[in-house]
């Protein structure tokens, strides 16, 4: 019964999103969802390292805990589907500002995970945000499908929320 609830969730998700431009795909190695935003790169980005102010509008993370510079280690805490919340560690891998920010973790060649957020400028005043997150190792890929759908629901409530907050601005208050 989960399964086929987390399955309509998902499917209403991709529906509400799917005229906004957004581009999805679930996989077991690799969960990504793209979303147009009406805002220059400089302004996505600015948001989504503004992680103070998650708590206003971010859908699934609840707070990141260290500074997002390149190796640095990062503590965060997020939500799942079912309203459970966790945390993990993670060490950034990438922070180019304006076009990619990647934090993930690995437990030697058993499970390894990349999280990120990758931004492309379509013209001054559109971006393209693809958010994402792959899995490898002898475990990653057998990580379990209600991981990469809950992942797929994350992302796609999440780029909507921030295509929301940055080309609707008064929503938000």
């Amino acid at each position: 019964m989960m399964i086929v609830r987390v399955y309509f969730s998902l499917m209403l998700v991709l529906g509400a999103v799917a005229s906004a431009g957004a581009q999805i795909s679930c996989t077991s190695a690799e969960v990504l969802s793209s979303i147009q935003i009406q805002a220059p790169a400089d302004s996505v980005w600015q948001q989504l390292v503004k992680v103070e102010a998650y708590p206003e509008w971010h859908t699934y993370i609840l707070n990141i805990e260290g500074e997002l510079t390149l190796n640095n280690r990062i503590r965060v805490t997020y939500k799942t589907v079912d309203g459970d919340v966790h945390d993990f560690k993670a060490k950034v891998l990438s922070y180019e500002p304006g076009k990619l920010l990647t934090w993930g973790g690995r437990a030697g060649m058993f499970f390894s995970v990349q999280h990120y957020f990758k931004l492309e400028e379509i013209d001054a005043h559109t971006t393209l945000l693809t958010q994402g997150e792959n899995w490898g190792g002898w475990f990653g890929k057998h990580y379990g499908e209600k991981v990469f759908t809950d992942a797929c629901t994350n992302f796609t409530q999440m780029n909507a929320a921030l295509k929301n907050r940055l080309e609707n601005p008064a929503s938000d208050k």
